[in-house]
């Protein structure tokens, strides 16, 4: 008996099917977890195109997608709604994380033979990406252990934290601050210091000082001098590698100097104090060696307000002219 050439197509088309819908499941068996895709509003071409693109997308992370089977439960069901055969509107019904995403596809601007591969894509990225939210929580072992080994093989391994190269934005230490200035005076001391990131390339610091001056000889005695004061200064890390920090530091400093008259047989000794501040641009580096950081500092200094000790009408040292200060310091980041 001879079948017309109507119900010979039908029949091909029905065993062609059972026989891609048999292979489908069979690559499923083989190793593979499934998905189910559902395509609403595509043309036969462009349908068969999509299930093709997605289908090898898919089967590189050991996945397959078919038709959605109740008895089967799926780890994800990807939704495609196809608005004539321009826009794509791709929905991702998530049973891992159980969270549902979606995302607009415009294909208008590629011929008809084109559009299958980016929709087919966007909807295997937009799987990963779901998937991916797992590793945010992956420090809890509990939601890790529940999570389907070839979810977890295609998203990849949980980034590890990385430690920042300098620990907190905030610093506390101590500094050895020597200053030396034009006019004569040279003065040992030390500062507390506070330090904190303002941005990843520039800091701010303030700190308190106090010093104590060498002794200055005199016609009729020798003149000693006490400070003490404090300053604010901004640090540009222009140079940043690994713990090591440096660049440009530009400041201010404000202080009150007093200077001692030590008389010899005589003479008569006096006291007298002067503010003084002074305008500081240098350089400034740091390096951590956790936890503790150690910075080394050096600063020209140019005048705004001096004080002068006097012998007589002479004029015996002095806190003034450009001048220089250096900083060895370490502190703590927290």
């Amino acid at each position: 008996m001879r079948l017309p050439l109507a119900h010979l197509t039908a029949l091909a088309s029905i065993v062609l099917v059972f026989g891609l819908e048999r292979t489908a499941l069979a690559r499923c068996g083989e190793g593979s977890s499934r998905v189910e895709l559902v395509i609403t509003g595509a043309s036969a071409d462009l349908e068969r195109s999509l299930r093709a693109e997605l289908g090898s997308e898919l089967e590189r992370e050991k996945l397959c997608a078919t038709a959605p089977q109740a008895d089967k439960p799926a780890l994800a069901r990807i939704e495609i709604a196809i608005s004539g055969d321009a826009d794509a509107t791709v929905r991702i019904v998530d049973a891992v994380t159980k969270k549902t995403v979606e995302r607009r596809v415009d294909v208008a601007g590629l011929p008809a033979d084109g559009r299958a591969l980016p929709i087919a894509i966007s909807a295997d990225e937009l799987l990963r990406a779901s998937w991916a939210e797992i590793n945010l929580a992956s420090a809890e072992k509990k939601q890790s252990d529940d999570v389907p080994k070839v979810v977890r093989e295609s998203v990849g391994p949980a980034p590890t934290p990385s430690k920042p190269a300098f620990g907190g934005p905030n610093e506390l230490g101590l500094r050895f601050s020597p200053a030396i200035y034009g006019g004569g005076q040279s003065h040992l001391g030390g500062a507390l210091y506070y330090s904190r990131d303002l941005v990843s390339w520039l800091s701010a610091e303030i700190f308190g000082y106090g010093r104590e001056g060498l002794v200055a000889h005199a016609t009729d005695g020798t003149i000693r001098a006490h400070t003490g004061g404090g300053g604010l200064s901004m640090t540009a890390h222009v140079l940043r590698t690994g713990p090591l920090r440096l660049g440009p530091r530009v400041g201010v400093e404000v202080g009150y100097v007093l200077f001692e008259g030590v008389p010899t047989a005589g003479a008569t000794g006096t006291h007298f104090g002067g503010v003084t501040s002074f305008g500081a641009l240098g350089l400034a580096s740091t390096i951590e060696v956790a936890p503790v950081r150690i910075s080394l500092s050096a600063s020209a200094l140019a005048p705004f307000r001096t004080a002068k000790a006097v012998d007589g009408s002479k004029v015996a040292t002095a806190a003034s002219g450009a001048g220089f200060t250096g900083g060895l310091g370490v502190g703590v980041g927290f």
